[in-house]
């Protein structure tokens, strides 16, 4: 068994109750208020602005071509994925270019963004990848998990189809 999966195994309860975390199943259900949505999408784009500088410290700590063109690619395709996918939402929820600046984090968004630099700043790729793993497996599992459950309602439930379809997701591997 990969360290990953022993991992993944040993916190599995922990896990399922992010994936039936009210946040979420809101989010399915369309009962997510606008206030709430508008919220996550700040604390996500603030997440987002640190974790490409994250990437991109990976990407100097890569050791080998393979690593730095992968990670290169990732970096890349963020634009059409993550960040577009968030941006149709934010005419919805009121978000203006002028919100995006100077976003205070909350704490859960200041100390996971905090944490990816610290093992970024081991300059060790494996442990950059294993700080932001969590993230990508996560949101890939919600979005497999809620695909096709969630309500028309335009706006806030369209998300989690775009969470098990984002660009990066599907290729990122739990390291050993």
């Amino acid at each position: 068994m990969r360290f990953s999966e022993k991992l993944y195994a040993e916190n599995r309860e922990v896990w399922q109750k992010s994936k039936d975390h009210p946040f979420v199943k809101q989010l399915v259900d369309g009962s997510l208020d606008k206030a709430s949505f508008r919220y996550y999408l700040l604390q996500d784009y603030y997440y987002l602005t640190h974790y490409v500088k994250v990437i991109a410290l990976g990407i100097v700590c890569a050791g080998d071509n393979a690593a730095m063109t992968d990670l290169s690619k990732s970096l890349i395709s963020l634009e059409a994925s993550e960040l577009a996918m968030r941006e149709k939402f934010y005419p919805f929820v009121g978000i203006s270019e002028a919100d995006l600046v100077d976003i205070e984090p909350s704490p859960a968004a200041y100390h996971y963004t905090s944490h990816l630099y610290r093992t970024a700043g081991t300059r060790e790729l494996g442990r950059v990848l294993a700080g932001i793993l969590p993230c990508y497996w996560l949101y890939r599992e919600i979005g497999e998990a809620y695909q096709g459950m969630r309500e028309s309602r335009a706006g806030v439930s369209g998300l989690v189809g775009d969470l098990s379809e984002c660009g990066v997701c599907g290729r990122i591997e739990a390291p050993n």
